[in-house]
C-alpha cells in the first residue's frame, strides 16, 4: 500500500512514508477536523513560529479516525512537518524538504477564520449528493487555504463502497456554501447493437 499525507489520488500530489492511509474498516468515529486541530495545537511540540498549513483525513463515514496535519516554521524555509493526530495525541511525525512543483498548502490556516467544521461540511455534501442522486460510502477530507482570495476550503472527495472516486465538492470553511462541484462522470456502458428487424421464416 502506498503511503500518503494530505493527499488521495493526487489531491495534493506528494507522498509520505510516515503513515498509511486509514483502513476503511478502522477509520470512522474520530474527532471532527476543527476539534482535532484545536487539540493538536494545544498538545503538539511546535516551534515558536510554526504554522499549520493544512490537514486531511480519509475514509470518513462520516468522520475519519485520524487526521494528518501539515505545518511549517518560517525560520526553516522549504522544510515541512507532518503529524498523525489520533484521539488527542500525536502518534507519529516527521520533517521533510518540499520538492519542486509539489502542490502543498503554503498559506497559514487562521483558526478565527474557520467557522465550518468537517461534520457540517459532510452534511452539506451529503445533502447535495442526495439531491443529485449520487450514492457514496466514504469521504476524504482536506482543509487548506485557496490561493485565490485566501478563503479556507474543505475539499470533500466522495468514494463508493468499492473505493472508486466519485468526485470532489469544495465547501467554504467560512460560510458552509458549496463553491465548486467536480463530479467524475461515470463510464458510459458499452453500446449493444440490437437488430430490431423482424425475420419471417
Amino acid at each position: 500500500m502506498r503511503f500518503f499525507i494530505l493527499t488521495v489520488a493526487g489531491l495534493l500530489g506528494f507522498a509520505s512514508p510516515l503513515t498509511g492511509m486509514a483502513d476503511p474498516a478502522e477509520s470512522d468515529g474520530g474527532l471532527t477536523g476543527l476539534a482535532a486541530l484545536d487539540q493538536f495545537v494545544s498538545v503538539a511540540t511546535l516551534a515558536p513560529n510554526e504554522e499549520v498549513l493544512g490537514m486531511a483525513g480519509f475514509y470518513g463515514e462520516s468522520q475519519p479516525g485520524k487526521w494528518l496535519i501539515l505545518s511549517a516554521d518560517p525560520a526553516t524555509p522549504g522544510m515541512l512537518h507532518e503529524s498523525v493526530f489520533v484521539d488527542g495525541a500525536v502518534l507519529a511525525e516527521r520533517s521533510f524538504r518540499r520538492l519542486p512543483d509539489q502542490n502543498v498548502p503554503e498559506i497559514r490556516l487562521r483558526r478565527e477564520g474557520l467557522l465550518i467544521d468537517s461534520d457540517k461540511a459532510f452534511e452539506v455534501v451529503a445533502m447535495v449528493a442526495r439531491s443529485e442522486q449520487r450514492t457514496f460510502q466514504y469521504a476524504h477530507y482536506q482543509l487548506r487555504i485557496r490561493e485565490e482570495g485566501n478563503e479556507p476550503i474543505w475539499m470533500v472527495s466522495l468514494l463508493n463502497k468499492a473505493q472508486v472516486p466519485l468526485g470532489t465538492l469544495y465547501v467554504s470553511a467560512r460560510t458552509g456554501e458549496i463553491v465548486r462541484r467536480a463530479w467524475i462522470k461515470p463510464a458510459s456502458p458499452p453500446k449493444v447493437e440490437v437488430d430490431d428487424s423482424i425475420s419471417l421464416r
